[in-house]
């Protein structure tokens, strides 16, 4: 298992990115807690970030499981439950795009498709510096399927300023954590430590032993702490703001299909 959080070279980028490791998924906490029973979808108040999904596998079982309706499916786990522990939504979502292999494939940068396909290693530097709108979106949340080449673990972070999740494909078909726990260290958060056995703590999204800091004191829950929403808050609000400045025409198109319906 990888130590920590990695600090990755990628065509003279830096690439910081967490893993979140094989930890025993803990279950939502019983009691008072928010558990995702409303959506931020219409919060017209709360920034709104696109979606990006690509494939970067070519793993037959990978490829059949990114379905529209999964996409969907993480669409609405983020509208509801990317939120904090009493409910407070911090942020909407909204399917951008999805960049097949097929889209790969065809698109001006078929080194992504081929470097998937071979098995090479310069598959996410490509992607970096791909300028095809239709592979590499310029604004928003980009989150990529990905195969266990050397391991099994998912990542999140930042690039330049461009926030990612890396997903491996077993968890993409079925895990709602690793998507909270991924964006989570895009939007800024570090790991925290599990609660100790017999503590009676609640578990929190961003458990994990390796490298992890405790919670505040007094802070507890499944979803994202008073403190941990604070910093959340904090990269959500440098994130709208260096994206209401990009020229993006497909999520343009995306929002302007929207609004006619």
């Amino acid at each position: 298992m990888l130590p920590l959080a990695l600090t990755l070279i990628l065509t003279g980028m830096l690439l910081y990115a967490d893993d979140d490791g094989s930890e025993e998924v803990p279950q939502l906490a019983v009691g008072s807690e928010f558990k995702g029973e409303t959506s931020a979808k219409d919060r017209a108040d709360l920034p709104l970030f696109s979606l990006h999904f690509v494939m970067m596998t070519d793993h037959e079982k990978a490829v059949a499981a990114a379905t529209p309706q999964r996409l969907a499916e993480i669409e609405d786990l983020l509208n509801r439950k990317f939120a904090s522990t009493t409910g407070e939504h911090l942020a909407r979502f909204k399917i951008r795009s999805f960049a097949s292999l097929e889209t790969l494939q065809k698109s001006a940068c078929p080194e992504i498709y081929e470097s998937i396909v071979n098995r090479t290693s310069s598959r996410y530097g490509d992607y970096w510096k791909c300028k095809d709108p239709q592979v590499r979106a310029p604004q928003g949340i980009t989150i990529f399927i990905k195969h266990h080449d050397t391991d099994k673990l998912s990542y999140g972070g930042q690039v330049t300023g461009m926030p990612f999740a890396q997903i491996n494909w077993e968890r993409f078909r079925k895990d709602e954590r690793v998507f909270l726990h991924e964006l989570g260290h895009a939007f800024g958060l570090g790991h925290s430590c599990p609660p100790a056995k017999g503590s009676g703590e609640k578990s929190n999204v961003m458990n994990f032993s390796k490298g992890c800091k405790p919670l505040e004191p007094g802070e507890s829950g499944w979803l994202y702490t008073p403190s941990q929403v604070e910093k959340v808050k904090t990269r959500r609000d440098a994130y709208a703001k260096k994206f209401a400045k990009v020229k993006d025409p497909v999520w343009a198109s995306v929002l302007s299909e929207t609004e006619r319906r």
